[in-house]
């Protein structure tokens, strides 16, 4: 038993110098290690969105997809940044995505009682089904009026 065992050594190592001797391995000068650094952040300056250093998946989709992202997109991003990023380093920490989460789930709340509040016709606080299919009405209708302006 001992012995098939080091026949499998012996075997992998003289495997493991062919293949060393046949693909010989490339030493990474400083300067790779830049210019792989530099791609790097022009493909995060590209497609990551959110500025946080780290492609979501919506971000890897995009990039694969090869989309850029728009002038209008690149501007809210700055301005979520200006608005969320309080030590001012670029990126949102957890505890800022955090922030920025609540508020977004509170502006959500605001925009769904303005809805309710303006196409609830029976006032029963819930959108019917017919009330629901006047609210998107609405919105396709403000959209089309709309749309030249983006």
């Amino acid at each position: 038993m001992k012995s098939r065992i080091k026949k499998q050594i012996i075997k992998l190592t003289i495997l493991s110098g062919l293949i060393a001797f046949i693909y010989p391995i490339k030493s990474v000068s400083a300067q790779d290690v830049e210019e792989l650094n530099n791609r790097r952040q022009k493909f995060l300056e590209k497609y990551d969105i959110d500025g946080d250093g780290v492609l979501s998946a919506e971000e890897k989709l995009n990039a694969k997809e090869g989309k850029q992202f728009s002038k209008k997109q690149k501007k809210n991003r700055q301005k979520f940044l200006e608005q969320y990023d309080q030590d001012g380093d670029g990126k949102l920490s957890e505890d800022e995505k955090a922030v920025a989460k609540e508020a977004h789930q509170l502006k959500k709340a605001e925009h769904r009682n303005k809805v309710i509040k303006r196409f609830d016709a029976d006032g029963d606080g819930i959108l019917s089904d017919s009330e629901k299919e006047n609210a998107k009405n609405a919105r396709k209708k403000f959209k089309r009026k709309h749309e030249k302006r983006y």
